[in-house]
């Protein structure tokens, strides 16, 4: 079975557990206008909880569509929090990054000076740490990439793509949301409470309760 594309891209160690999705969406305007992702990945410090901290940062992002957390084999978590960089504030394809609030080469592309501001913002009013990971920004034609047959999906938003892949990491194979899209339902065969759109219908399943 193949890595998901998010997992492999912030470098997710395999036997790291995902733990949690919080989802938010900016103004329509924003997302549908072209523009970018921005994917910050950070460690938490023992006395901090994954799904409070990330709750609360995305509370203060303008352009922030949520994230997801985790947590290491040693108990440690871990968040990553998605942001959408408008047109204006682009300027990169794939970047990434393992220290992305540190000095970086002159010539170096670097994510969005609004999407970094906004982050280093939330992050101190939410109180909390600093302790990054990796941040990696994605244009379009990087967010493309992944799927299939990126032509099919040539012409979703940001926020489209984002939440394709995201519910790839939650088990469901990229070809199979693509295929499904236009039904409007992420599990057709199955009895469910279909939320009228695949990836919420992704969502929904994985973060039901175990039996």
């Amino acid at each position: 079975m193949s890595t998901p594309f998010l997992a492999e891209l912030l470098e997710v160690p395999p036997y790291d557990r995902l733990t949690g999705i919080r989802l938010s969406r900016p103004e329509p305007a924003y997302t549908d206008a072209g523009g970018a992702l921005t994917l910050d990945l950070l460690s938490l410090p023992e006395d901090h909880e994954a799904d409070v901290d990330g709750s609360l940062v995305d509370r203060f992002l303008p352009y922030g569509l949520g994230g997801f957390h985790g947590r290491a084999d040693d108990g440690s978590e871990w968040i990553v929090i998605a942001q959408y960089g408008p047109p204006k504030d682009q300027g990169f394809g794939a970047v990434r990054s393992t220290q992305p609030w540190g000095r970086r080469e002159a010539s170096a592309p670097e994510p969005g000076l609004e999407t970094r501001w906004s982050l280093a913002r939330a992050l101190r009013l939410a109180g909390v740490p600093r302790f990054p990971r990796a941040t990696v920004a994605l244009d379009r034609r990087s967010l493309v990439e992944p799927f299939p047959d990126p032509d099919v999906v040539a012409d979703w938003s940001v926020d489209q793509l984002y939440r394709a892949l995201l519910a790839e990491l939650c088990g469901m194979p990229l070809d199979v949301i693509v295929q499904l899209t236009p039904l409007g339902c992420g599990f057709p065969n199955d009895a469910h409470e279909c939320q009228g759109d695949v990836t919420r219908d992704v969502f929904s399943r994985w973060s039901a309760p175990r039996a």
